[in-house]
């Protein structure tokens, strides 16, 4: 099937899915990135790890970041997969015409909105998501800890 795919397609074809599966992986990354920042940070100022209620604050912020800095890239190869061309997913007619003067700024402004267009329902779930899973990530991390800490005490004891 790669052979194949390959013979009909070229290379290019071939690695044409490799973008939007790239623009998918961003999003992750950057959350985790940002949160692991956000929990050092707290640690170097506290002497502490996070609490639960602290972990759920900063996942949802993290997830906030993420969303606002990726959603213009998710929503383009979303537009892309419901068969729009590049130049129509970014609307870069308009954009281009606007800020050449033939339109007023509004339709560049509206323009480059648009790519931001359903982002609070997005974050409103993923944030949540997000805050729930750092919150359950530290009770385990607590837990954990307490588990190990038990079996160091009961082999010190034996």
């Amino acid at each position: 099937a790669l052979v194949e795919l390959i013979r009909k397609e070229g290379v290019a074809g071939y690695l044409s899915g490799i973008v939007p599966a790239i623009v998918v992986l961003i999003n992750p990354a950057i959350q985790l990135a940002l949160y692991s920042r956000l929990r050092g940070a707290l640690k170097r100022r506290t002497g502490n790890a996070p609490t639960p209620t602290q972990a759920f604050v900063m996942g949802a912020a993290a997830k906030g970041l993420a969303v606002l800095v990726t959603f213009p890239a998710q929503t383009v190869k979303l537009r892309m997969q419901a068969g729009m061309t590049q130049d129509q997913a970014l609307d870069r007619e308009r954009l281009v015409r606007a800020l050449r003067g033939s339109k007023s700024v509004w339709e560049a402004v509206e323009s480059v909105c648009s790519l931001w267009r359903g982002v609070g329902s997005k974050m409103c779930t993923s944030m949540l998501h997000s805050a729930l899973m750092f919150a359950i990530v530290e009770l385990f991390r607590v837990f954990n800890g307490s588990v190990a800490k038990s079996m160091r005490s009961k082999r010190v004891a034996a």
